[in-house]
């Protein structure tokens, strides 16, 4: 996920996709203090 940006249900959907072609695929969670949790609001992301 884009940590300038982060969206995590457009990346999960985008995710998601990509594993349809490809089963081998998979999404490694973040670590829970590197800052990309739901509700992280980027500088650059509309309050």
């Amino acid at each position: 996920m884009n940590p300038n940006f982060p969206q995590p249900v457009l990346f999960r959907k985008k995710a998601q996709s990509y594993q349809a072609r490809w089963d081998w695929l998979r999404v490694i969670e973040p670590k829970p203090d590197c800052g990309l949790q739901e509700g992280f609001k980027s500088p650059r992301q509309p309050a």
